[in-house]
């Protein structure tokens, strides 16, 4: 089969026209892969820049959609025809250890040194023909099964922010700031809020272009809110303007690199009374907290890190009730050959631009 192939961390993947098929074993699913998302930031993770911990010789690759070829004696739930969505996280299944820290990202990363036992069991990735993927984390398709493959891949990117939605108990109703809302993950952030029955989104970011577009999905809802200058209080302020009488009641953030705390402290300054942040993004720098705000306020402050394993099984409800807008995103799409080209306009895109490799 025909597959992506990186030999050697530093050196660069190729197409690789014959690489053995996956072997099914117990607890697994062979998959032909149909389409699979190319993350922005997958040439720095195997170049190794990133300092990702995985195996070689390695077939990259996570997430993405496929139809089920061949399941295994011990999986009762999936059937060969099946279309399925695929969700690149594992964990270790036993209770010797109440803290769970130890999980594999399938075809692209282990969390520790002690998890690659468990990467191990399930190394390779889905830029490849056929994958061989625990059932676990396959989540049926039927209801969606007449979209184009690169627009069902675009359920797992999606799912990343709505965990984080979810896990700050955003309702029907209320008013989320989404930080970082011009990004991949915050424009999804949008997408998914509005699917979850946010009454206002306040679009965060720097680009007004994206910010527009992103205002465009809904004029009635999406509030695009320019990252502005100035002291903290009066950015919060300005954000609070945007959420109206009833205050922001989550704060989410999906910055990514940023250099400065403040737009950070701006939204959780925006917050109302009792109202809850959620972290979800990659900022590397300190943020300095204030403990006696945090109390008085009585803030809640989440960190949070990918999606409950049922986050794709309900956007597939969301998407088939035609409430979550996968039609919101402009996907360019390559054949596996084109990887390398795929990857450079990965690297590129933004907002609600996505790439995905056509298998």
């Amino acid at each position: 089969m025909k597959g992506l192939y990186l030999e050697s961390i530093g050196q660069p993947p190729r197409l690789h026209p014959s690489l053995p098929e996956p072997r099914l074993r117990a607890g697994g699913v062979i998959v032909r892969m149909r389409a699979v998302p190319v993350l922005s930031y997958t040439k720095e993770v195997l170049s190794g820049k990133l300092g990702y911990l995985f195996p070689t010789p390695l077939i990259p690759g996570n997430a993405g959609v496929g139809v089920v070829e061949s399941v295994a004696d011990d999986v009762f739930g999936l059937v060969p025809g099946q279309w399925v969505a695929v969700d690149p996280r594992i964990t270790a299944h036993d209770n010797a250890k109440p803290d769970q820290a130890d999980w594999v990202l399938i075809g692209l990363t282990a969390s520790t040194p002690a998890s690659q036992r468990l990467q191990a069991l399930w190394a390779q990735g889905s830029y490849a023909e056929k994958a061989l993927l625990p059932a676990e984390c396959l989540t049926p398709l039927d209801a969606l099964a007449a979209l184009p493959p690169a627009r069902l891949a675009l359920l797992s990117r999606i799912a990343i922010p709505y965990g984080g939605l979810v896990r700050g108990d955003l309702r029907p109703g209320q008013t989320v700031a989404i930080n970082g809302a011009t990004g991949v993950f915050g424009s999804s952030a949008v997408v998914a809020a509005l699917a979850l029955g946010a009454a206002r989104v306040l679009a965060v970011g720097r680009d007004a272009h994206a910010l527009g577009a992103l205002a465009a999905l809904d004029p009635a809802r999406v509030v695009p809110c320019p990252l502005g200058s100035g002291p903290v209080v009066e950015q919060a302020a300005r954000l609070r303007a945007a959420a109206g009488p009833w205050g922001v009641d989550l704060y989410f953030d999906m910055l990514g690199r940023a250099d400065d705390p403040d737009p950070i402290l701006a939204g959780l300054g925006a917050l109302r009374h009792r109202g809850t942040a959620v972290l979800m993004g990659g900022v590397r720098i300190p943020i300095p907290l204030s403990y006696a705000e945090i109390m008085h306020r009585e803030l809640t402050i989440i960190g949070n890190f990918m999606y409950p394993r049922g986050a794709l099984r309900e956007l597939v409800a969301l998407a088939a009730a035609r409430v979550l807008n996968l039609d919101a995103f402009a996907t360019a799409t390559f054949p596996l050959e084109d990887f390398a080209a795929a990857f450079d306009r990965a690297e590129t895109a933004k907002g609600l631009e996505s790439v995905a490799l056509l298998m």
